[in-house]
């Protein structure tokens, strides 16, 4: 009697801690699923396949919940840091918009994803003189004035070269400098160097001025004030009207 009487002891302490030891792995269970089930972050991600180079908008993408376990390092987690943006290449429906496939305003990029629709970027040579002295800087406004050598018909019937200023081109945005740049005097700091080219921002029928001028004439900038944007209305300046230099 006596023995069975521990032996029925021995058996309920087992069944409690039997009882107890399932509820703390039930316990540990129910944590786990509810980790899981918070562990979701929200995303862009792709609402329709985007082609390659094409500017991003509102209807091109989603924010959508994924497990956070399956997010990519580099996925963009707000809309606004999307729609405007560039795709540097495809992105297929419902991928994870990642930082290095869109180029945006925030984001350095080659400069061909700065330039806007239906405008082109040209590049023209300057010198210590002809480009302000290096006060030009990226994103100023600028007026380029050319200088040609033309032909004229002198009263005695022979032709003599005339040399003839124009004001071509007239609140022009500076995009880029020259990536390589040119001592003015060998060994002098990084700071005096002189730009030798400047990348400026045209349509395409002003493109065709500055590539012709920079054929056949001699290119001398002029720095504005960002906050004049008037159009002057010029005609030409040389030894035709000299005369008229004191009226301006």
């Amino acid at each position: 009697m006596k023995v069975n009487k521990r032996i029925l002891i021995i058996g309920v302490l087992l069944g409690l801690i039997t009882v107890f030891f399932l509820n703390r792995y039930i316990s540990t269970l129910n944590q786990v699923e509810e980790a899981a089930a918070n562990s979701f972050v929200d995303v862009v991600v792709a609402t329709k396949s985007i082609p390659e180079h094409v500017k991003i908008t509102e209807d091109m993408i989603t924010i959508a919940s994924i497990p956070e376990d399956a997010v990519h390092p580099d996925s963009i987690k707000t809309l606004d840091k999307v729609v405007g943006g560039i795709s540097r290449s495809e992105i297929i429906n419902g991928e994870q918009i990642l930082s290095g496939r869109v180029v945006t305003e925030d984001v350095k990029a080659t400069l061909s994803y700065q330039i806007p629709d239906n405008m082109r970027a040209i590049t023209i040579p300057v010198n210590e003189v002809s480009g302000v002295a290096n006060y030009i800087d990226v994103g100023d406004k600028v007026d380029i004035l050319v200088s040609y050598e033309m032909e004229v018909i002198q009263p005695n019937g022979q032709e003599k070269a005339i040399p003839y200023t124009y004001t071509q081109l007239q609140n022009i945005e500076v995009l880029a400098l020259g990536g390589l740049k040119a001592p003015i005097v060998e060994g002098t700091p990084e700071e005096l160097e002189q730009t030798t080219t400047i990348t400026i921002l045209v349509n395409p029928k002003q493109a065709e001025v500055v590539a012709f001028a920079n054929i056949n004439g001699q290119f001398h900038l002029t720095l504005r004030n960002p906050a004049d944007v008037d159009i002057n209305e010029l005609q030409f300046y040389s030894t035709v009207n000299f005369q008229t230099y004191k009226e301006r």
